[in-house]
């Protein structure tokens, strides 16, 4: 999974997934991940939307 390798790549941990199937070409994730600091974070965020499996990325506050 493209995703996983992304976060484990920068050292960001996975607490908790959620996955819908919009269509049978397109999942939603919901990934809650554990991370040092906001800069950590918009790293992994950066490298999560340079991939083409991407569609769209975007910090929740939670």
């Amino acid at each position: 999974m493209t995703v996983a390798t992304v976060i484990a790549e920068h050292d960001g941990n996975i607490d908790n997934i959620s996955m819908s199937r919009r269509s049978p070409d397109f999942t939603e994730l919901t990934i809650d991940l554990e991370v040092y600091d906001l800069k950590h974070l918009s790293a992994i965020i950066a490298q999560l939307r340079a991939k083409d499996v991407v569609a769209r990325v975007e910090r929740v506050n939670g």
